[in-house]
C-alpha cells in the first residue's frame, strides 16, 4: 500500500461518539490503512490497536491526535522518531 495512504489515529476509541472513533471510520470509508493507537484498547473497529506510534510496524504518512493536551509532546516526539508528519487535534479544558 502506498506510504501516504497510510495514517496513525492517536486516541483513538471504541466509543462510536468520540472524534477518535470517528476518524478511524472517516479515514478507512476514504481508502486509508489506519493504525489506532491507544494504550489500553486492543481492537477498534475491526483494526488491531497498538500502544504507542512506535509501536507501528509501517512508516505512516501522517498521525492524527485526539488526546489530552499534556502528552501532546510526548506523541509528537514519538511521530518525528517515525519520521511521519502530525496532524494535532487536542482535547481542551476550559
Amino acid at each position: 500500500m502506498e506510504e501516504e495512504k497510510k495514517i496513525a489515529i492517536v486516541g483513538a476509541s471504541r466509543n462510536r461518539a468520540k472524534f477518535g472513533n470517528k476518524a478511524v471510520r472517516a479515514f478507512m470509508e476514504k481508502g486509508y490503512h489506519v493504525f489506532p493507537v491507544h494504550p489500553s484498547e486492543k481492537e477498534i473497529e475491526g483494526r488491531p490497536v497498538y500502544r504507542s506510534v512506535l509501536e507501528i510496524p509501517d512508516r505512516v504518512a501522517l498521525a492524527s491526535f485526539y488526546i489530552p493536551s499534556s502528552i501532546g509532546l510526548k506523541v509528537i516526539e514519538e511521530v518525528a522518531q517515525k519520521r511521519g508528519n502530525a496532524n494535532c487535534l487536542s482535547e481542551s479544558r476550559l
